[in-house]
């Protein structure tokens, strides 16, 4: 029987925060699995700091750790399991206090089958312009 998926999330944020070498505001990544039997994947992996000055930046990081990616395959695998479907798209947030929220996408995953659209990938691009509005927006 597969682990509980929450007990999986939570172990994954562990070991990618784990891995962090510096303060951070928030941990982005979203994760991509297509093709059940050879599991392509995909990920874009980032943190954004904020500088001495005030001045948000957004620093990419080099890989995902093969622990996380383990970890990954295993969600999928827990909520077909439970849930008797398979995602296609993970977003992981991890905000500097500690909070984490996944979010699941169960279609197919769109870089791995070359659809680079603002859901896969442009939404990316001006990451820190978003995420900037949120931080007005709540105050």
């Amino acid at each position: 029987m597969p682990r509980p998926a929450l007990m999986i999330q939570d172990e994954i944020a562990r070991v990618i925060v784990g891995i962090m070498p510096h303060p951070w505001k928030r941990i982005v990544l979203n994760y991509e699995i297509d093709d059940e039997e050879e599991m392509h994947s995909s990920a874009i992996f980032f943190h954004v700091v904020q500088a001495p000055s005030g001045e948000l930046a957004i620093e990419d990081e080099p890989f995902l750790p093969n622990e996380a990616e383990n970890l990954l395959f295993e969600l999928q695998g827990a909520m077909l399991a439970t849930a008797g479907s398979r995602w296609g798209i993970c977003d992981l947030l991890i905000e500097e206090d500690g909070r984490y929220a996944f979010t699941f996408d169960y279609g197919r995953a769109k870089r791995i089958n070359a659809i680079l659209d603002e859901a896969s990938y442009d939404r990316f691009k001006n990451y820190l312009v978003h995420y900037r509005a949120e931080l007005t927006a709540a105050g």
